[in-house]
């Protein structure tokens, strides 16, 4: 009887250690893969078209900017739009550069 105790303890001790390791360990964090596809058009948060032809991606602190020309319909130079996301996939539009 004695030893059918001491097997079972044992057991629910392993048991017990099985089940809280796991939740102190911090594994690598991986960010979910999207694809950015070049040369396709995409809206902002607001459903408006990106402006942002020829652009260029910054990072500053957890924000990604996004400054790319924005012409008229007859391509003539406008502004310099700007958006911000922070996964590159969701664009928030902030203003336009005159």
């Amino acid at each position: 009887m004695r030893r059918t105790l001491h097997a079972l303890l044992r057991f629910l001790i392993a048991a017990c250690i099985g089940l809280i390791l796991p939740l102190g360990t911090s594994g690598k964090a991986e960010a979910a893969m999207i694809a950015v596809v070049n040369g396709t058009h995409f809206t902002d948060i607001a459903g408006q078209e990106v402006r942002g032809h020829d652009g260029g991606v910054i990072k500053v602190g957890e924000y990604y900017y996004f400054f790319g020309e924005n012409h008229y319909s007859d391509y003539r130079f406008q502004s310099v739009s700007m958006y911000r996301s922070t996964d590159l996939q969701t664009w928030e539009f902030r203003n336009n550069v005159p």
